[in-house]
């Protein structure tokens, strides 16, 4: 056997037989792994579609889309009023540490069944303590949603941030 590999170096050169190694290699690898591992995938993407399937037959075509409205709005039908609501953003700003100015808020009514609350808090703090703030209110306030964020840093180097954070909040009209 290593006459045979003394003859192949001489005449291939190691090199060519460090490729010839490396695709025997790459070769088993395919039988080996990546084949198995492509016939699981199959196997589970088509066990998904079929429960997809199953789940389309089985209620959505039956739920009446006067129902899924009600569903929808049902949702919003909470006990807290907008002072509530408030407080548990001021909260949320209280426990990241963040400094907040006077919060604006102003409510629009469209056409539907919710009433919009927009608000606008400056805040100020570190990335962090920003993120901490939104991340805290969206958990807490489930009717509240971030509409934009606008940062402003004074110098590079700071690390403190000010923020205008515009939230809108759901309720349903009473």
């Amino acid at each position: 056997m290593s006459k045979l590999l003394n003859h192949l170096r001489d005449r291939l050169g190691v090199v060519s037989l460090a490729a010839l190694a490396l695709f025997c290699v790459s070769l088993l690898m395919l039988v080996l792994l990546v084949r198995p591992l492509e016939s699981r995938l199959s196997d589970q993407e088509r066990r998904i579609h079929e429960q997809s399937r199953a789940n389309r037959s089985q209620g959505i075509r039956n739920i009446d889309p006067r129902t899924q409205l009600n569903s929808f709005y049902g949702y919003f039908n909470r006990e807290e009023d907008i002072s509530d609501w408030l407080a548990k953003l001021y909260g949320a700003a209280t426990a990241s540490g963040i400094d907040f100015g006077a919060a604006k808020y102003r409510m629009t009514s469209p056409g539907g069944r919710l009433n919009r609350y927009q608000i606008s808090i400056p805040v100020s703090g570190s990335h962090a303590q920003i993120q901490r703030f939104i991340g805290g209110a969206v958990a807490d306030i489930p009717v509240i949603s971030l509409d934009q964020m606008t940062l402003r840093r004074k110098r590079a180097a700071d690390a403190r941030l000010e923020a205008e954070l515009a939230f809108t909040l759901y309720l349903l009209k009473p």
